[in-house]
């Protein structure tokens, strides 16, 4: 994948262009994450030596304009498929932790106290979006009460309601790491994950790209891109591939799945 050229270079040549300058940023600009996404698919779908170049376009061109090896350019309309709830459970966490990072990177007292000390916190439930800033510095209250001279270790432990009181509410545990490792961290407990909801969210998106009218001018190619971090992606493309759709419309092309598996839809008529 880091061989593809984007802007007249390989992938791997770029520096990593993020959505903002915050030290906790997860996320890649629009731009070059809809050249990532498509990078991903074309490897999975084994057609990364037919790209010469990948560039970014603006609406109403769609995403991308790919040069191909036989000298021919197609455009190509870049979507991400990921179910509702796994989406909000995904962008809840990484903003809990993003709030960590950006702590860290501007107060060199918490970055010195986190240094060598390891706690994961478990949510059985997702926090709502107002609540992210008060579950970090709730974090940040566990780690600065903690005696890590006697405290037990590799123990699931409840915060304390009269410190921590929307820790405590939404259930949360936490265990506290052995050895020197550093780490303040956020993740889910569980996941309820059914596969058939990536392929109910791909139809959505789907019918989404094909409601809409680009600028003409080339073939145009839709790239569906599973990027769902709670499903199993194998398990996904099972069920997607039983319901793959039995049109699609304007586009010329229809590439699902990830790095790993990618299917090809061919319109009859292109």
């Amino acid at each position: 994948m880091l061989d593809i050229r984007y802007e007249g270079k390989p992938l791997g040549d770029h520096s990593l262009r993020m959505r903002s300058a915050a030290p906790g940023e997860t996320y890649y600009a629009k731009e070059f994450g809809e050249a990532v996404s498509f990078a991903h698919l074309a490897v999975g779908a084994d057609i990364d030596g037919q790209i010469v170049d990948v560039v970014s376009r603006l609406p109403p061109e769609p995403d991308l304009l790919v040069a191909l090896v036989n000298g021919s350019e197609v455009y190509v309309e870049v979507a991400q498929v990921t179910e509702e709830h796994s989406a909000r459970a995904s962008s809840t966490m990484s903003a809990i932790n993003k709030h960590i990072h950006n702590r860290d990177a501007a107060d060199p007292a918490f970055a010195a106290a986190r240094q060598g000390r390891h706690i994961d916190f478990r949510f059985p439930a997702i926090p709502t979006s107002r609540e992210t800033k008060a579950v970090a510095d709730e974090m940040v209250t566990v780690l600065y009460t903690t005696d890590f001279t006697t405290v037990r270790r590799r123990t699931l432990l409840r915060p304390l309601a009269t410190i921590t009181p929307v820790l405590h509410r939404l259930g949360v545990s936490y265990y506290i790491g052995a050895g020197t490792s550093t780490a303040l961290s956020a993740q889910l407990d569980g996941n309820t994950f059914d596969p058939d909801d990536a392929a109910d969210d791909l139809d959505a998106r789907l019918a989404d790209k094909m409601s809409k009218s680009y600028a003409r001018g080339h073939p145009i190619w839709l790239a569906l891109a599973l990027n769902d971090h709670m499903h199993v992606s194998s398990l996904s493309m099972e069920a997607i591939r039983r319901r793959l759709p039995s049109t699609i419309g304007q586009f010329d092309r229809v590439i699902i799945g990830t790095m790993e598996e990618a299917v090809i839809l061919q319109n009859r008529y292109a």
